[in-house]
């Protein structure tokens, strides 16, 4: 990121102007990532249905508690650090929902729902075969 996010001092650690930010931002993506699951399970969605692929920086930095709680749910987790390692097998069908950076959201096709979260830093996108054969 490049920027501060914390104040260290002999009192403690203070969120800088950066890092109050940043928390707002990561607090309204995990929170629309959990409504974004809660309509999925509303809908008795099953994640040992699901493959996903993940670029690595998100499934470490921003969704981290996701993926350790659900991992072995899925039936297959396809994590690259290159974003047309995803891209390609989601518009083939062969992955049902990839998590990417938004700068590869031009080269996705098909018809699918995406979720924009950080200010469209980040995307999620189904595939919507998968949302309506859900039920």
């Amino acid at each position: 990121m490049g920027a501060q996010l914390f104040n260290r001092s002999a009192k403690g650690v203070d969120l800088t102007y950066d890092g109050h930010i940043f928390y707002v931002f990561a607090t309204r993506m995990l929170n629309e990532l959990t409504r974004t699951i809660d309509e999925i399970n509303n809908k008795n969605f099953s994640f040992s249905n699901l493959t996903i692929g993940v670029l690595d920086s998100i499934s470490s930095f921003i969704f981290p508690d996701f993926f350790i709680n659900k991992v072995y749910e899925l039936q297959k987790l396809e994590v690259t650090n290159k974003g047309i390692d995803l891209i390609t097998p989601f518009n083939e069908g062969r992955l049902d929902a990839i998590i990417i950076d938004s700068a590869f959201g031009d080269d996705i096709v098909g018809p699918y729902v995406q979720k924009n979260y950080l200010k469209s830093l980040t995307i999620l996108c189904i595939h919507n075969r998968i949302l309506k054969c859900q039920h």
